[in-house]
Order: C-alpha cells, then structure tokens, then sequence
C-alpha cells in the first residue's frame, strides 16, 4: 500500500501500534500504550490522542514514577489542500519561521509550566518526509519537579497536520533518547491524503 515512513521490521521485543486513520509507530518494552479505561485517572485532554507513556503507569506501578516520558499523536483535520501533500520537501523561509516561534511559544507558558529554553523552529526530515519541528525545555512551577525536553515533530498531509510529541525528563535523557529516535523513526503514515481528480465532461 502507498505510505510513507520507515516500514521497517519490527525490532526484537517491540511492539506494533496502530493508529487509526494514520498509520502506525514502534514501542519498546520500556514504554506502553496508555489505557483510559483500566486507569481513567490518567484520562487525556485530548480523547482523540493516542497516548504513549513509560511502561508501569498504567498499573501505578511505583518504579515508574521514578522517570517521565510521553509520545503524543494527534490529527487535526481541516480542509483540501490546506496543507502541504506528504511527498512534498516545502521551503519554509527564515522570517516565516520566526513568525511561527512569535505565534506558538506565548500558547506553552501557562501557570503551570514555565519556558526554560525556546529553540528556533526549523525543518526537518524524518524518514524522508519533511516536518516542522518545534524544540523547547519546560519545568512545571511546582516543587521538586525536573525539567522535560520536549519536541514536536508537524507532518502536512494535504486535508490534515499530524503530531508528534516526543518528551523526557532531561535527567533522564541516557535513558530515553536513542530509544525515542528509534520509534520517531518508525512512525509510519499509510493513510496518505492526495487531492481527488475529478474527470471534466465537455458537452
């Protein structure tokens, strides 16, 4: 089938996760799904995410309060062609970018959570499909907690914008970086949005 991503064989002892109307991404053993009926005081803000989170929480097993991390999907559908196709390598100009990095980094700082560091929006490409990616460091405001490395990886898809949140405890970072960039790699669209061609009927 038509799809973009790594499609790659599954590692030894991960775990295949569907997403629907996306696709599908790779978890190792250290990290699981989580589950809004078994442990419903873990509900999401966002129902329609797809949640992924160190692996024990959703037992409230002590160890796994001992670290954090999250991997956060989201599909936010518009309209036709509001977005760039999948294939497409865009050029995002530097202002542009800036422009970006005036709009959203005011909407992360709330009462909650303070801003350490706000990196330069920029582009990238996972898989040979091109991302907008948005870098930045937070700590929550109240005591005791540790700074969380967070980044959000933009993929246009023609009628529809996925995300991909990757975050850690910065800590921690020996113990979730390389993993992370393995199921960042593996993160596979198959439900590629192209426009609909419409045949013209001349009297």
């Amino acid at each position: 089938s038509f799809c973009f991503g790594q499609n790659a064989k599954l590692k030894t002892g991960w775990q295949r996760v569907s997403i629907p109307e996306v696709g599908f991404i790779d978890i190792p053993s250290s990290l699981e799904l989580q589950n809004k009926e078994k442990n419903p005081l873990l509900s999401a803000a966002n129902q329609n995410a797809l949640y992924i989170q160190q692996k024990g929480l959703n037992d409230f097993k002590q160890s796994s309060f001992d670290t954090y991390v999250r991997v956060i999907i989201e599909t936010e559908i518009s309209g036709d062609n509001v977005y760039e196709n999948l294939d497409t390598k865009y050029y995002v100009s530097q202002s542009e970018l800036k422009e970006i990095d005036e709009i959203l980094k005011p909407q992360f700082e709330n009462p909650y959570t303070k801003i350490i560091d706000w990196f330069p929006t920029s582009t990238v490409d996972i898989n040979n499909i091109r991302a907008i990616l948005i870098h930045y460091t937070r700590v929550g405001n109240t005591k005791g907690r540790y700074p969380v490395d967070v980044k959000m990886y933009k993929f246009q898809n023609y009628d529809r914008l996925h995300t991909v949140t990757v975050s850690y405890r910065i800590r921690d970072k020996y113990k979730w970086n390389s993993a992370l960039e393995d199921v960042l790699k593996s993160f596979t669209i198959t439900n590629v949005k192209t426009p609909k061609i419409t045949k013209s009927v001349n009297n």
